[in-house]
């Protein structure tokens, strides 16, 4: 009678390398969320190697390795959808979109000329400094455990700024 394999578990003598490709865009990261905690309800943890993510793919990624992918998941459903504009500035948006003259307000008409790009639409500072450190914070030791083993490392793919092409940044 042949052994039945449980999900996850991989033979000794698999060879095959499987990757995780986590997309960024702002609050795609909760689809994301989603996705990698389902990974976790499957048992499917330990079948893989790699996770390469960017932008919110990255941060969905750390609290996935962490062994947090249900904070991570309550990141994007509970925190940011009550935070307002301490995440995000909607007035900042049409700036962002190139139309900042149509922004009356008086600071922001004076900056018009002055500062071309503005505030940004979503600050990620309080997403990195105020949630993953304080709300719902990251469990770091458990993250870079992994990433000194090498057991499950996150790959941060983001872009070169002048050469414009990709950078794959690791902790190795």
């Amino acid at each position: 009678k042949e052994e039945v394999e449980q999900h996850g578990e991989r033979k000794v003598e698999d060879t095959a390398k499987i990757a995780i490709a986590i997309e960024g865009g702002g609050m795609r990261g909760c689809v994301a969320a989603g996705m990698i905690t389902a990974f976790d309800y499957l048992g499917l943890k330990d079948s893989i190697d790699v996770i390469y993510g960017s932008s919110a793919g990255s941060l969905v990624g750390a609290y996935y390795i962490s062994g947090q992918s249900t904070k991570g998941l309550e990141v994007y459903y509970d925190v940011l959808t009550t935070a307002g504009k301490d995440f995000i500035d909607l007035q900042s948006a049409l700036r962002s979109l190139g139309l900042g003259m149509f922004d009356l307000r008086f600071k922001s008409l004076a900056k018009l000329f002055t500062d071309r790009l503005g505030n940004p639409v979503l600050n990620l500072d309080y997403l990195l400094e105020t949630i993953a450190q304080k709300v719902r914070p990251l469990n770091w030791t458990a993250f870079w455990e992994k990433q000194v083993t090498n057991k499950l490392p996150l790959k941060i793919v983001t872009s070169g700024l002048l050469t414009q092409e990709s950078v794959v940044l690791s902790a190795k």
